[in-house]
């Protein structure tokens, strides 16, 4: 991963499309499937949960919320 152009790359592996993610960011799992034939290697995709209150205690909750969401849609 580059922060620009000018500057040196952050990642020991330069060739790989990687990317990094701050602390906290909330995400949703939507599928993970094995990478390659081997069983340790997994692809997992992931969709970015966008929160507009920033703050750690507003993400809680907002979380809370949604996981007791599927709870209830589990249980119908």
């Amino acid at each position: 991963t580059r922060i620009s152009n000018d500057k040196p790359c952050l990642s020991e592996y330069e060739d790989e499309n990687e990317v990094l993610i701050l602390p906290w960011t909330l995400f949703e799992v939507k599928h993970i499937r094995n990478a390659t034939d081997e069983d340790d290697l997994f692809a997992i995709y992931l969709t970015n949960i966008i929160i507009t209150k920033k703050n750690l205690l507003s993400t809680f909750k907002w979380s809370w919320v949604e996981f007791k969401k599927g709870i209830i849609k589990e249980k119908k």
